[in-house]
């Protein structure tokens, strides 16, 4: 995929981490987004993939989805020229139930899980149209399938039941331009939010396969959406979740 540049929200950990590594691999330049957070690991992410894919141009780019800032939209135009690839994949999990949640909280998740990434989204389109190509795909969660998340998190649930139908929209508005929008549907994913959960064991006991996911099986589903052969594939939600 030479000279094609891709875009990863929150790409310097977990998951965003592995799907930066596996496109790099696959020759995408890229632009990862960090939040305040992961701006120090970010940089440092870009450095090592300098030095792996000396051909290929690496950058990172701060920015606090909770602030509503999607401005760094501006720098990857500026710095890269084009957006061939857009994978939403920042979200914020909250640990509080539905019955304690205060709106300025609801409001958070939602602005982070679906407001600014259907914001980015629509001007990378614009991008895209442009281009006559584009690949866009949302990292979602197998608990739209369960109504809810751990602990209640109707919330959580609903933001990612937002963007699937997001994917849905962009592929109809998409498909004319040779722009396809597909979502990765992960379930228990083997990453830091997991660490130091009391009910680990039994939730991994409900999974039919018995093991979390790790981030590689997502970034896997990831590259196949944005690969050529899956150019007529469109308005699909893979699930990536050990069977459940």
């Amino acid at each position: 995929m030479t000279n094609r540049v891709a875009l990863i929200t929150g790409g310097s950990r977990g998951i965003g981490r592995s799907i930066a590594e596996h496109l790099a691999c696959n020759g995408y330049s890229l632009a990862i987004h960090s939040t305040n957070q992961g701006a120090d690991v970010g940089a440092e992410m870009t450095v090592k993939l300098k030095a792996c894919y000396p051909n290929q141009e690496f950058r990172c780019y701060q920015a606090d989805f909770s602030e509503g800032d999607i401005g760094f939209f501006e720098e990857v135009m500026a710095d890269f020229g084009r957006i061939d690839v857009l994978v939403n994949n920042v979200g914020r999990v909250s640990e509080t139930s539905h019955d304690q949640m205060s709106l300025s909280e609801i409001e958070k998740i939602f602005r982070i899980n679906y407001i600014l990434p259907q914001m980015l989204s629509s001007r990378v389109f614009d991008v895209m149209v442009a281009q006559k190509y584009g690949r866009i795909v949302n990292i979602g969660s197998a608990v739209t399938h369960f109504g809810m998340g751990r602990n209640g998190s109707i919330h959580y649930a609903s933001t990612k039941a937002a963007l699937e139908n997001m994917m849905t929209a962009f592929s109809r508005l998409g498909a004319q331009h040779n722009i396809t929008a597909n979502m990765v549907a992960p379930g228990m994913v083997d990453t830091d939010i997991q660490k130091g959960r009391a009910d680990i064991a039994e939730r991994v006991a409900l999974v039919p396969m018995k093991r979390m996911a790790q981030p590689e099986e997502i970034a896997a589903a990831v590259s196949y959406f944005v690969s050529p052969g899956a150019g007529f594939v469109t308005n699909q939600t893979l699930y990536v979740s050990g069977g459940e």
